[in-house]
């Protein structure tokens, strides 16, 4: 199961960026959220 730790997170955009799948986009408070339809 992946999960985004939101302490550590820097809102970067770069696993966003960087998601193949597009499973990861940015929330209001640009967190980055998981869609669990599109994981591999």
């Amino acid at each position: 199961m992946f999960e985004i730790d939101k302490e550590k997170c820097i809102h970067c955009g770069l696993c966003v960026k960087d998601c193949s799948p597009k499973a990861l986009q940015f929330n209001d408070e640009k967190i980055p959220v998981i869609d669990e339809k599109k994981m591999l």
